[in-house]
């Protein structure tokens, strides 16, 4: 396959990669300080692309340069300046290959300075566990990212889960003190997607088998899934709050897996005497908070926490998953623009499928446990 270029990047070459750990700032957590060579300087980048390695030839997007709808801008990122951006395949378009959260690394036929692909070369080197997980996820996860509307304006459907046409409607969907709250989260006919965000080993075993494992992962122990992509942003702090929240995977449950899981959950804090907990957080869009963070949106976001047997059951029954830590961190990036420049990247966004199509969703539970769980029914 021949290589399109993009007059707006550039080849350029690893100097010297940095792990950034001032002062132990979370907001550095997991990045890293990479200088650069773009065939006439030397630049400064931050990056949270793990694979960069002194030597490389990567992808970069200098201050100035569009990605994804937003101008590359010269700041301050985790204490250190920041004067463009590495390019993985999301970064560059290519949302079949955005499962892998890896940077693009490109072989030596590419010359220091020339304009930069914009489609991966066949020959470009991936690691073994790459290739691994693209032959398993190809038939399963390549759609994890193409989706369409909601999030400034939820979708309310009054069909099953099976049906594939919703209707839109004109405001969130919010508590209602009387029926509950409502389930939003990303689903189709085959189950429901969730967010959790682990460690690099944990995510890395988990990307390339498609389920959890490996011998940093415990699966009896407390850990909690949630459908608000928005919410995980806010809880993991867009994979940078700590080294256990630097990777966030997008994980498939059948609707069968999470009625089963509701039905064997209680509600609150603290319950005892059951393996799961389900409680309601305040819910957050994909818009710019007062603290560039995802803004409060007046509702209530579902999260479920699981322990023991009703954990093991939940390893056990993951349909897929993928890696969306890149997406955070474009997120996170959008929402360091000013208000008005963000609402508009995120809506370019959402008209173009790259954000998650969250909307209303039925658990298929009986009425005792929606009631139980304070699900609206």
């Amino acid at each position: 396959m021949a290589a399109m270029k993009c007059s707006a990047y550039k080849v350029a070459e690893v100097l010297s990669v940095n792990a950034i750990r001032k002062g132990g700032s979370k907001k550095g957590a997991g990045k890293l300080c990479v200088e650069l060579h773009d065939g006439q300087r030397k630049v400064s980048v931050v990056t949270s692309y793990s694979n960069v390695a002194v030597g490389q030839r990567v992808i970069f997007a200098p201050e100035g340069s569009m990605v994804r709808g937003m101008q590359v801008l010269r700041r301050k990122e985790a204490g250190e300046w920041t004067e463009g951006m590495i390019c993985g395949p999301l970064e560059i378009g290519l949302e079949a290959n955005a499962l892998f959260c890896s940077c693009i690394i490109l072989d030596s036929s590419f010359k220091v300075g020339d304009i930069a692909p914009t489609q991966i070369p066949v020959n470009s080197p991936v690691s073994e566990a790459e290739t691994l997980q693209r032959q398993h996820v190809d038939d399963k996860v390549t759609a994890c990212l193409a989706s369409e509307d909601v999030i400034l304006a939820c979708i309310v459907s009054d069909q099953s889960p099976s049906s594939s046409k919703p209707k839109q409607a004109q405001v969130p969907a919010h508590q209602d003190g009387k029926t509950g709250h409502t389930f939003i989260g990303e689903w189709d006919d085959e189950g429901v997607f969730f967010y959790q965000a682990f460690n690099k080993q944990i995510a890395d075993w988990a990307v390339q088998h498609q389920r959890f494992g490996g011998p940093d992962f415990n699966p009896k122990r407390m850990t909690w899934i949630k459908p608000s992509f928005a919410w995980m942003l806010y809880r993991a702090g867009y994979g940078h709050k700590d080294k256990n929240q630097a990777r966030i995977l997008k994980v498939k449950l059948s609707h069968e897996a999470v009625a089963e899981i509701l039905s064997r959950c209680k509600h609150g804090h603290g319950n005892g005497g059951s393996d799961g907990r389900v409680q309601w957080d305040p819910a957050r869009t994909l818009l710019r908070g007062e603290r560039d963070e995802p803004a409060l949106s007046g509702g209530r976001a579902i999260q479920i926490g699981m322990k023991g047997d009703l954990s093991c059951y939940y390893v056990s029954n993951t349909l897929s998953i993928c890696d969306v830590t890149s997406l955070a961190n474009l997120m996170q990036y959008a929402h360091g623009q000013q208000p008005e420049k963000c609402l508009s990247t995120v809506q370019e966004w959402l008209a173009c499928g790259d954000l998650p199509n969250e909307r209303p969703y039925q658990p298929w539970c009986d009425q005792d446990v929606l009631s139980r769980l304070h699900l609206r029914g």
